[in-house]
């Protein structure tokens, strides 16, 4: 039976970019066009290291699309013109979530970051 890899570091990297003409409804919570204004959006990347290397990054947060603000190197794109003639989206094949993580972006605009070594 093969060793499971045992999870050695957790990093957080909280990062955040403004979008212009992004405003927020009267009702708080759902994110409108609003001429004039700038609207901030955070998020984060979680990394999961292993004993093994690198087990995995996760996108994550309150953005509509990170593709949107270029923080994949892999050509991902969550948006509508991805779907192609069948309506399939194709899936990256790379670890973790399989997209790949512009780093040199994520510390352009990082706010935070937090570091917990597990051995």
């Amino acid at each position: 039976m093969a060793r499971q890899p045992k999870i050695t570091r957790l990093e957080v990297h909280q990062f955040a970019w403004e979008v212009s003409g992004l405003g927020i409804e009267d009702n708080g919570f759902n994110a409108v066009y609003q001429p004039g204004c700038r609207g901030r959006q955070t998020g984060y990347v979680l990394r999961i290291e292993t004993d093994q290397g690198l087990a995995g990054e996760y996108v994550g947060g309150q953005a509509a699309s990170y593709a949107q603000v270029g923080i994949y190197t892999c050509g991902y794109s969550d948006e509508l013109d991805a779907i192609d003639a069948n309506g399939h989206v194709p899936v990256p094949r790379g670890p973790g979530l399989g997209v790949t993580v512009d780093w040199a972006w994520v510390k352009a605009h990082e706010v935070s970051k937090a570091v917990w070594p597990l051995t």
